[in-house]
């Protein structure tokens, strides 16, 4: 029923289907729409929106950065410069030429090596020795503590050896707390009282370097002395006497663990060194200002006979043979011990003290 509310709208056709077939073509669905009238794709004209491809300049694709064809065809990054001349280079050119450093010794800034290499570096590996005995290892940490590598000790003398073994663990120096057993077959002997070092050997020292020191000084020299507690009581004489060498001849005379516990530290004191047997020794001494003195039991002129010299070797010989009667003649003066004659001779110890005693009171140090 109409509304009478409501005007009527005669001029207004009923929206059948009809109607809706012959609307303008401008207000037609899309997909019915001529050709002509909406341009599709690419043939939109200038001013409707554009396509992606036909975009005004106002828009700049990301091509104005240069024809892509060459980017990929250069390293990347290219605009930090041409990587081919790096990559040819050596890594890190702008350091140098590495090819330089790769054929010289490393660290070559230092400067040559060569030098350092050909005397006594203070860094070049050294021999390792044990050495036993309390005094003996006491010497040790106290002369030259940088030198040991390993401690072996009993409970007994850790209080003995507590401060050194506090350097040890601040220094990161092992030490291992042993049983006497266990310190028995490190040593291979009973008498390590309680205390074993694996040390370095000290620095070696020529007889040259020996015999070069200026001013009153006195050595021994050991004809055929081999025997390890000998060698070390005559080392132990030596240090209180302050003889500052042994020169020892022979094969077996030379630095072992039995003679350094028995000169009771005086190892780190006198130097040891090893020298063939025969005159070259004592005549390199001579050369160097030395006078030769020789010992026998029936010489003519005692040993407070007249002052010992001032540069001095005191020759002496093992207790089996005595000096060799070549070495006998190559000295320049020959004394004897005075004593009752009772004995033919001395322990080669005892009579070394004896010599020394008295070059001690001949030449007291300054």
């Amino acid at each position: 029923m109409p509304n009478p509310d409501r005007p009527s709208r005669p001029d207004r056709a009923p929206r059948s289907v009809a109607a809706r077939d012959h609307r303008p073509a401008d207000h037609r669905p899309a997909d019915h729409r001529p050709a002509g009238n909406r341009p599709a794709g690419n043939d939109r004209p200038a001013g409707n929106r554009p396509a992606n491809n036909d975009r005004p300049d106002t828009r700049p694709a990301r091509d104005d950065r240069g024809p892509r064809n060459d980017t990929r065809s250069a390293p990347q990054r290219d605009d930090r410069g041409p990587r081919n001349d790096t990559r040819s280079a050596p890594q890190r050119d702008d350091r140098g030429p590495r090819s330089d450093t790769r054929s010289a010794p490393q660290r070559d800034d230092r400067g040559p090596r060569s030098d350092t290499r050909s005397g006594p570096a203070r860094d070049e590996p050294r021999p390792e020795i044990k050495i036993c005995g309390v005094n003996a290892c006491q010497a040790v940490a106290a002369r030259r503590p940088d030198d040991v590598r390993r401690v072996y000790i009993s409970a007994a003398q850790l209080q003995e050896f507590g401060p050194f073994l506090k350097r040890c663990a601040t220094s990161r120096i092992a030490y291992h707390v042993v049983e006497d057993a266990e310190l028995e077959k490190i040593t291979q002997s009973v008498h390590h009282e309680g205390v074993c070092f694996i040390v370095r050997e000290k620095a070696p020292t020529s007889l040259r370097q020996l015999l070069a020191v200026p001013g009153p000084r006195v050595l021994v020299y050991l004809d055929g002395v081999q025997n390890p507690h000998n060698l070390g009581a005559i080392v132990r004489v030596c240090a209180h006497f302050g003889a500052v060498g042994v020169l020892a001849a022979g094969a077996d005379a030379s630095t072992s663990m039995s003679m350094l516990r028995t000169a009771e530290g005086g190892g780190e004191w006198v130097e040891v060194l090893p020298v063939p047997t025969g005159p070259e020794p004592l005549q390199t001494a001579r050369a160097a200002g030395y006078r030769l003195i020789a010992t026998a039991s029936r010489a003519p002129h005692d040993l407070y006979s007249q002052p010992l010299p001032a540069r001095a070797i005191l020759m002496l010989g093992s207790e089996t043979h005595g000096l060799a009667p070549a070495l006998q003649r190559l000295a320049d003066v020959t004394v004897r011990i005075p004593g009752t004659g009772h004995l033919d001779s001395l322990n080669v110890a005892c009579a070394c003290s004896v010599l020394l005693s008295e070059y001690w009171r001949a030449h007291p140090p300054a």
